[in-house]
């Protein structure tokens, strides 16, 4: 096994890999060979004899800069014959992965498709073929309060609509084997965790998630969202020339009120607040001072977010992919609506409203209301429903059985052996 490691990839903050924190592998660690662009890349796919590729994106997705503006170019250069390795696409976040298929030489250069339930092959499917050209005028008109988050999804997604012989191919070669990131679980200690980080045996633990938006200050809405002095939410309010922005510019329904209250939340229901960052970010000083201890991610395997739901009785966050480790975890998560947040451009590739009020595993509250009730509720009232979880879990997550990871592994020695996927019963 190797790891192909693209060192030209800024996107996410720091891209050096921490080979301290590289999970031991039952037979050896893999080897680290890195490339800077997808013609590097292609380089090392010519020259080495490899069967078969995994990642979370098609073929030639992305350049040092992050999504490829020309890949049908470089696809003109990718190995046609029958010894060109398979393509494995591991679809790792919903939504998302798919989304990065941009011609239909990058969809059939993939000879699988790994998802996580027979959900997201109807889902993608389907949402892949929508005509999205109103949502682009849609994101054109609000590029100045929406940010260019949603903008280039859109874009990327209006470049290949797919027709229903693309349905074909990706419902042909996709196989469902659950979420491999969730396997650990069943196996963590949480004791052992708790001893890691210093949390007292029985104290409740709040896992929050501190929103990145707001403080990249993309968007209009992020300014105001991260910013908490009325002038300020106003001036940018007024720079929006929206009424409902300047209506929302006097309510409490910033970063800072929302962190106040998971605080308040935490001190009433004697909770340790346990803040668990991105890798690539910096958290506001509010957060440092709020919670009772903030981490990164310490560990790739378990993933240290693994980790912290393993010890968690709730997990709040904003529109936070964790939704589905969190619920596997058989915990509650809290979404906080962030006001503006252009939810009606990101629903096309993804059941965001669903899977963020799906009752009895997640509720939704807006900001303002957050900051205003959190503080006076239990934690009583975020239990999970145990019928429920079963139902999310079997739409969207797939089995939590902690054998993903192994029919991750049986679909690709059967597809390099025999050319096709045949999972054992």
């Amino acid at each position: 096994m190797e790891c192909w490691h693209n060192v030209g990839n800024k996107n996410l903050g720091s891209n050096v890999i921490n080979m301290a924190k590289m999970p031991k592998f039952r037979y050896g660690n893999p080897i680290v060979r890195d490339y800077s662009g997808m013609k590097q890349f292609l380089k090392l796919v010519k020259s080495k004899n490899v069967d078969a590729i995994v990642d979370v994106f098609p073929p030639l997705a992305r350049d040092p800069n992050g999504i490829n503006p020309e890949s049908h170019l470089l696809m003109k250069e990718w190995p046609q014959s029958e010894d060109r390795p398979y393509w494995i696409m591991l679809d790792a976040v919903p939504g998302d992965c798919v989304t990065a298929i941009q011609n239909e030489e990058q969809l059939f250069a993939c000879d699988l498709f790994l998802l996580r339930s027979e959900f997201w092959s109807d889902f993608d499917s389907r949402s892949m073929s929508v005509d999205l050209s109103n949502y682009i005028q849609q994101a054109y008109l609000n590029r100045r309060c929406s940010g260019k988050f949603p903008l280039e999804f859109m874009l990327r997604r209006q470049r290949f609509r797919w027709s229903s012989r693309h349905e074909e191919y990706f419902r042909g070669h996709s196989q469902c084997i659950g979420y491999p990131m969730v396997d650990p679980y069943v196996a963590i200690d949480p004791q052992q965790v708790r001893r890691s980080w210093g949390i007292p045996k029985d104290v409740p633990v709040v896992v929050h998630l501190p929103s990145p938006y707001g403080h990249g200050h993309v968007g209009l809405w992020e300014k105001m969202y991260g910013n908490s002095r009325m002038p300020v939410r106003l001036f940018w309010a007024m720079l929006a020339g929206r009424w409902e922005y300047i209506k929302n510019a006097f309510v409490p329904s910033h970063d800072e009120a929302v962190i106040n209250a998971i605080g308040g939340f935490c001190k009433k229901n004697n909770a340790f607040l346990l803040s668990k960052r991105r890798h690539s970010q910096v958290v506001s000083p509010q957060v440092r001072k709020t919670a009772s201890l903030v981490v990164g991610d310490e560990s790739h395997y378990p993933h240290t977010m693994v980790s912290a739901l393993a010890i968690a009785d709730l997990c709040v966050g904003s529109y936070s992919a964790t939704v589905y480790e969190a619920v596997a975890q058989n915990v509650f998560f809290l979404n906080v609506n962030i006001p503006f947040f252009p939810v009606s451009l990101i629903e096309n590739y993804l059941p965001i409203d669903e899977i963020y009020n799906f009752k009895g595993v997640t509720a939704s509250l807006d900001a303002a209301s957050f900051a205003r009730t959190f503080p006076e509720k239990s934690l009583a009232d975020f239990k999970i429903a145990p019928a429920s979880r079963l139902a999310f879990n079997k739409k969207y997550t797939g089995p939590v059985d902690g054998k993903s990871s192994s029919r991750f592994v049986a679909c690709a020695e059967s597809l390099v052996k025999t050319g096709r996927v045949q999972l054992p019963h």
